[in-house]
């Protein structure tokens, strides 16, 4: 693992971030709460690998369905490269 970029994104405050090759993330929540969101869409991981496209994609709808309920609101389109 190499050492990279640290990103703080204050809480109520729009950000985005685009990802250009295979990344690693450790993320801590300073605001009580977007654990939750994670805990009602996640499963526990079955293997040390990563999951196939249609898993991600599921996992993401699950996650589109509950943005509400946890206060997120999806304020622009996803990055591109372009």
């Amino acid at each position: 693992m190499t050492d990279g970029p640290t990103v703080f994104a204050p809480h109520g405050l729009p950000h985005s971030y685009l990802t250009e090759e295979e990344t690693r993330w450790l993320v801590f929540v300073r605001e009580p709460g977007l654990e939750r969101l994670w805990a009602s869409v996640g499963s526990p991981a079955e293997s040390w690998t990563i999951p196939d496209d249609s898993e991600v994609d599921e996992q993401m709808s699950r996650v589109a369905e509950q943005l509400d309920r946890y206060g997120i609101e999806i304020v622009g389109d996803p990055l591109t490269v372009d």
